[in-house]
């Protein structure tokens, strides 16, 4: 039944894209657990794609329909439109699955002083509400430091046990 009606929508779309000169296309792509930082504009954190159907369509800011859940890779169709100036717009067809990643995964994330909006003995405070606890007074000190010297840095985070929506920092390596 969705599948019936994602194609239903799909050919719908295609005839109204057709009448206005765009260009559309379906890619399966694949959305990591974390998001990245978006650099060079105001700092925040955009999709990260691990793996797409179409290699010239690897880095969308944003998904339309689509809000994606820190700790969880997501299977999608979606459809991709390439708009009149060339720019591309993407539109959720469909979630295929979700994953949940375990517990004990970590990964790196490098970091500049504009993604942390503030620091504190016990945490930090990622752009967009995203809080961290650091897994030591020494990680926290780090991040300190990295900000008095306004250098970019590289934290090894996770995620707790029980996922409030904060992560957890390991490690932070100051980077030259």
């Amino acid at each position: 039944m969705r599948r019936t009606f994602a194609l239903l929508l799909l050919s719908t779309i295609g005839l109204g894209a057709a009448a206005c000169d765009e260009e559309s296309r379906v890619v399966e792509m694949r959305v990591d657990h974390y998001e990245e930082p978006c650099w060079g504009g105001n700092p925040g954190f955009c999709l990260r794609i691990i793996e797409s159907s179409d290699p010239d369509v690897d880095a969308p800011d944003e998904i339309i329909g689509f809000e994606h859940e820190w700790g969880t890779v997501s299977d999608l169709s979606v459809l991709v439109t390439e708009m009149p100036d060339g720019s591309l717009e993407y539109d959720l067809l469909e979630i295929e699955s979700q994953t949940e990643v375990t517990p004990d995964i970590r990964f790196q994330m490098p970091l500049g002083p504009e993604f942390v909006e503030s620091v504190d003995t016990y945490g930090f405070e990622l752009v967009s509400d995203k809080p961290v606890v650091c897994a030591s007074a020494e990680v926290c000190e780090a991040v300190s430091q990295a900000m008095f010297e306004s250098a970019d840095f590289e934290v090894e985070l996770g995620y707790p046990r029980t996922r409030g929506g904060s992560f957890v920092a390991y490690r932070v390596d100051v980077l030259e």
